[in-house]
């Protein structure tokens, strides 16, 4: 292998998650989209009853704008 190809694997490896796609704490379904720093930006989840959520994030975590609106009644 050679020294530029060696160190482009090592950099690499530091870069953050862009997609992850798994489980939370609360058995919810989740994908996390994440920006170049590694901050979620857009998250999809589908919660242990089956309800459906997708939220966009700011750069400090918090939620924007998410669908279905949890602040409207219903």
């Amino acid at each position: 292998m050679h020294a530029i190809e060696r160190e482009v694997r090592i950099l690499r490896m530091y870069e953050p998650v862009r997609v992850f796609v798994g489980r939370d704490r609360s058995k919810s379904a989740v994908v996390d989209l994440t920006d170049p720093t590694g901050h979620t930006r857009a998250r999809l989840l589908v919660d242990s009853l089956g309800s459906a959520r997708l939220e966009f994030l700011d750069a400090g975590g918090h939620v924007v704008h998410a669908v279905p609106d949890s602040t409207r009644a219903r």
